[in-house]
C-alpha cells in the first residue's frame, strides 16, 4: 500500500474521517436536546422552565469550553475522550432517573461540559490553536493520519 503522501488528494478519502465526527456530535446533541425539554415537563416544569433546561445545557458547554480545553491539554485527547464518555453516560443516566429538577439540571450541566467535543471547542483547546497556527493543514493531517513535516 502507498503511502498517504503518494496519494492524491481526494475529498472521499478524507469526507467520514473529517465530518464524521461531527455529524455524529450534532446528532446527539438533537437528540438529547428534547429528551432534556421533555423530561424537565415530566418533572413538574413549566414550558418555560424546560426552554431553561435545553439552554443550561449550551451555556455549560460555552462556560465549560476553556476549563475543559485546557484538561484535553494535561491529560491527552484519548484520555479526555474516555472520560467524558463515562461521565456523559452517567449523566445520562442521572438526568434519565432524576428525581427532581436540580438534580436533572446537574445532569444537564455535565452533559454541556462534555458538548467540548464539538466543532468550535477547538478555540478553547489551546494546544490545537497554537498548532493550528504554526501548521495550517494541521487539521487535514489529523483527520488523514498524514504525517506533519
Amino acid at each position: 500500500m502507498p503511502a498517504t503522501a503518494d496519494l492524491p488528494f481526494s475529498w472521499r478519502r478524507i469526507a467520514l474521517p473529517a465530518y464524521g465526527p461531527s455529524l455524529v456530535g450534532s446528532i446527539g446533541h438533537g437528540a438529547i436536546v428534547p429528551v432534556v425539554a421533555l423530561t424537565a415537563r415530566e418533572l413538574g416544569a413549566s414550558v418555560s422552565v424546560a426552554a431553561l433546561f435545553v439552554s443550561i445545557v449550551a451555556v455549560a458547554e460555552f462556560v465549560g469550553s476553556v476549563p475543559v480545553g485546557i484538561f484535553v491539554d494535561r491529560v491527552g485527547e484519548r484520555t479526555a475522550l474516555v472520560i467524558g464518555g463515562l461521565l456523559e453516560v452517567m449523566a445520562g443516566l442521572i438526568g434519565w432517573f432524576a428525581p427532581n429538577l436540580w438534580v436533572l439540571a446537574l445532569a444537564a450541566v455535565v452533559i454541556g461540559f462534555r458538548g467540548w467535543e464539538g466543532d468550535h471547542s477547538r478555540l478553547a483547546h489551546p494546544a490545537s490553536v497554537a498548532t493550528e497556527s504554526a501548521d495550517p493543514l494541521r487539521p487535514r493531517r489529523s483527520a488523514t493520519a498524514e504525517p506533519s513535516p
